[in-house]
């Protein structure tokens, strides 16, 4: 099963994080990038990160819930350390359970 998480920051600054994450993941992972789009691969997941105007929408996949759960406080934190308004949390919206092929 693949397990999947979304949430989205509307803000004027989306870009500029999404750069900011992919350069900062690209360190430790591969990472796909083109300046719209963010796609970063490890082992464990997947983190997709799109531009739509002023909105980052940001989804997980992993193939353990535990996994993923711990994927989602780590994107919030290093998220939060980039955000304007710390009160702009992410709300993490779980996906229904995917079978993988």
């Amino acid at each position: 099963m693949l397990y999947v998480s979304q949430a989205q920051i509307s803000n004027p600054q989306a870009a500029a994080y999404l750069a900011r994450l992919c350069q900062h993941w690209g360190r430790a992972a591969r990472v796909l990038y083109d300046g719209r789009q963010g796609v970063v691969l490890d082992e464990r997941s997947r983190r997709i990160l799109r531009l739509q105007g002023e909105c980052l929408q940001i989804t997980l996949q992993c193939y353990d819930l535990a996994a993923l759960d711990a994927l989602e406080c780590s994107v919030g934190s290093q998220l939060g350390g980039l955000l304007l308004d710390p009160k702009q949390a992410l709300d993490w919206q779980r996906c229904a359970r995917q079978q993988v092929a």
